[in-house]
């Protein structure tokens, strides 16, 4: 080492050596995979909430629908899209829709046992829904399977039991 006339040490070696670069490399690029890993697993994660958050959002309309209709004394319809469902009530003889939702999977309906096609566009006026929530707290038996990576969501009610939802 050198001193140079303003006092201060320098160093004729400058930089880092090769040993310095090779260690400092090695743990950045295994804290980047540890991020990488982490992330992915919050993304799958998330993909598999999103359907179990839509089962939970049909639950809940379900629920909402059949309430409505038990304490209101009003006849309620669910209505399967094919970009999910709307809650509908029968006012004066006309379908309102009171909710709607987007659905986040493929959705299989069965209504009566029967397989279903959800609608496309809004019906015509001579139209009647399929699934009913009546004044006595009953509704129309049907299921829905949402469809996963992971398995099925079934969903279903026989009409009197409460609509739920289970992972195959």
């Amino acid at each position: 080492m050198r001193t140079s006339g303003t006092g201060s040490l320098t160093d004729s070696r400058a930089g880092f050596s090769l040993i310095e670069l090779v260690v400092t490399t090695t743990i950045i690029s295994i804290l980047s995979l540890g991020l990488v890993l982490g992330t992915s697993g919050v993304m799958e994660r998330d993909r598999r909430d999103g359907a179990e958050r839509h089962a939970r959002t049909l639950e809940g309309a379900v629920t909402f629908a059949r309430d409505q209709a038990l304490f209101g004394r009003r006849l309620h319809a669910l209505v399967p899209r094919q970009d999910g469902w709307n809650i509908l009530r029968l006012v004066k003889g006309q379908w309102q829709e009171v909710r709607s939702a987007i659905s986040q999977g493929e959705a299989t309906w069965i209504i009566g046992g029967q397989p279903v096609l959800p609608l496309l566009d809004t019906p015509d006026k001579n139209w009647t829904p399929s699934i009913f929530f009546l004044e006595d707290g009953r509704v129309t038996p049907f299921e829905v399977t949402i469809r996963t990576r992971e398995g099925l969501i079934r969903c279903a009610t026989d009409g009197w039991e409460a609509f739920q939802c289970l992972r195959r």
